[in-house]
């Protein structure tokens, strides 16, 4: 009993001594996040005395990292765009916002400070569970540094500019590419070079149709990055609802059911400046080649979550069918198509 009553201690104090060295030379202090209040620990690595302290209300742009305790860096924008976040006087969306709102409150413009929040305390506030990478991590470390203070006004002048100067550069790029590999390509009036193949002979897309295309997506340079190959499927979406990148909804409406068609969309109406993970680099011009399938189902309304029109309701009592019996001959279709129901943003 005493031997085991030691090796308990024994496990505790190692624990401590293992959360004391990953905290070394940071400082508690208190964040209110959705009305609790939690024990966060911070570290100054550099404080621009007389700058201006960062206030509610103002959009603030800075550098974020996450890490655990060993370096492993889970997120990182140093050396990319950084991020712009009102801190606003309202409950935070989400809790981890919250907690980097505390600690960016505490800043001045041109500080750079590292906090760590407790694993459990930061999942607890988002409400949910820890995941998987994380479930041996006791703390999980921010390091913020701030870099300017801006009114909504500013903040949106720098961002017209941004796309500006971005959307210049697509085009000189672009414009090289189509000279060199499609002379005959058309441009629409957002900036999007096309080639048609052959157009389809069925229905043209229209706002909230669900569509299926057979697609093929690749880097200027003929990197391909995914396709319904890979996939193993169809890529179903609806169209003008923001599913997919703006490129892909704009293109649609040109297509009837059966076109083949190449379409080279800006980044600006790709994946912009964030990219897509590791897949898709930020401001990356794409090439996709597509097949426009088929219209799978008309006029879905997205915001009832699937619920019928009454065009639909019209084209049920047309078969003498229940709207139930309507929706089992749509899946039956749907299946003879080999698609497995329909998965809204089911590829890029």
């Amino acid at each position: 009993m005493t031997q085991k009553i030691f090796l308990l201690l024994f496990c505790i104090v190692c624990l401590s001594e293992v959360s004391t060295a990953q905290l070394a030379g940071y400082k508690p202090f208190t964040a209110t996040v959705n009305g609790w209040n939690y024990t966060l620990y911070a570290k100054k690595h550099q404080h621009k005395k007389g700058s201006k302290k960062v206030l509610l209300r103002d959009f603030v742009t800075f550098h974020i990292q996450t890490s655990n305790a060993a370096g492993k860096v889970y997120k990182n924008t140093f050396g990319a765009a950084p991020t712009v976040k009102e801190l606003s006087a309202d409950d935070p969306q989400y809790a981890n916002y919250g907690f980097t709102q505390s600690m960016l409150l505490e800043m001045n413009i041109g500080d750079s400070t590292s906090f760590a929040v407790r694993t459990e305390d930061l999942f607890r506030a988002l409400s949910r569970p820890i995941p998987d990478y994380l479930a041996d991590e006791e703390y999980v470390f921010y390091t913020l540094k701030t870099l300017k203070r801006q009114i909504w006004g500013e903040v949106q002048n720098d961002v017209k500019q941004k796309d500006f100067d971005q959307q210049k550069k697509d085009e000189k790029i672009i414009a090289a590419y189509v000279a060199k590999n499609m002379p005959n390509a058309k441009k629409t009036y957002s900036g999007i070079w096309y080639t048609m193949e052959h157009q389809g002979e069925g229905e043209f897309a229209v706002e909230n149709d669900v569509v299926a295309i057979d697609y093929r997506g690749r880097f200027l340079d003929g990197t391909i990055f995914g396709s319904s190959d890979q996939d193993g499927r169809l890529l179903d979406f609806p169209v003008a609802r923001g599913f997919v990148i703006r490129g892909l909804d704009e293109v649609m409406p040109l297509l009837r059911e059966g076109a083949k068609a190449t379409f080279v969309i800006p980044s600006y109406l790709a994946y912009g400046e964030e990219g897509w993970g590791d897949l898709i680099p930020p401001d990356s011009p794409l090439i996709f080649e597509i097949e426009f399938m088929d219209i799978l189902l008309h006029k879905i309304i997205i915001e009832n979550k699937g619920n019928i029109k009454s065009e639909d309701n019209a084209k049920a009592k047309e078969k003498g069918m229940s709207m139930e019996e309507y929706l089992q001959f749509i899946e039956k279709e749907m299946q003879k198509k080999r698609i497995k129901g329909i998965k809204f943003g089911g590829g890029r």
